[in-house]
């Protein structure tokens, strides 16, 4: 039988940033798989048609990264006959909340960019964030297709996609060219951008390469690499072994 033409992204007026973020050949010749692991920004506005395209990828599990408040705002409403379970696995946005800063400084975009990249060295610093538990939740039910997501499915969705494409052994040059599709794909539907001018936001609204290397260079510092840091994350010492033993084919 022929194979179904590869489609990576998904184009939905209720559920942004959609996309498989599998296909990709590793370094050593295996392949990730395709149409098992998708990311999005948040599923606050779905709606049936959205429910349908996602029972029509197989999805079953939803990780929502968002943290207490977000969720609040934008919860989906979801029946239990539609087969999809969210597994709230929160971390913290870090997101600037005013034009003022706690030292009194007024947030220009040159201080929007330094909280974001601070925002991702946190990320990699702090293993024990709820990334630990997004990363279990994958290796634990990847049998079937899962959704990650976030607010934008940018930095954190974006940061967690990271961890999962290199420890598979993706080239970095790849991880960071799936890393910026969020640019094109994302549809920038985020309350908090009217609370800056829009030159300031601009930084906050972009998936920028050197955010993701700032918490890939936290990692390798602190935690000696990728493979360590999961396993400091989740808690589980071979949690790279038994994600490439569960995903890869050759």
């Amino acid at each position: 039988m022929a194979d179904v033409e590869f489609v990576r992204s998904h184009q939905l007026p209720t559920v942004s940033n959609l996309r498989d973020f599998g296909g990709y050949p590793t370094l050593n010749g295996e392949v990730m798989p395709r149409g098992l692991l998708y990311r999005s920004a948040h599923l606050g506005r779905l709606d049936a048609e959205g429910v349908k395209k996602l029972q029509s990828l197989g999805i079953r599990t939803v990780i929502d990264l968002r943290g207490k408040d977000e969720r609040t705002k934008a919860l989906p409403d979801l029946r239990e006959n539609e087969g999809l379970e969210i597994v709230s696995t929160p971390v913290e946005p870090g997101a600037l909340k005013s034009m003022t800063m706690d030292d009194g400084r007024e947030v220009t975009p040159e201080l929007m960019r330094e909280n974001i990249i601070n925002t991702y060295r946190r990320f990699g610093r702090e293993a024990s964030l709820g990334f630990g538990a997004a990363l279990e939740t994958i290796l634990m039910r990847s049998d079937k297709p899962i959704l990650i997501h976030c607010t934008a499915g940018k930095d954190r969705t974006g940061f967690t996609v990271a961890i999962i494409q290199l420890l598979l052994g993706v080239p970095r040059d790849k991880v960071f060219e799936d890393y910026v599709l969020t640019n094109t794909l994302w549809d920038r539907a985020y309350e908090g951008s009217s609370r800056f001018p829009p030159e300031v936001m601009a930084p906050g609204l972009l998936a920028d390469e050197a955010y993701l290397q700032a918490a890939l260079d936290i990692i390798s510092h602190v935690h000696g690499g990728i493979a360590q840091f999961a396993a400091a994350a989740t808690g589980i010492p071979d949690y790279a072994e038994r994600l490439r033993s569960k995903l890869l084919a050759s």
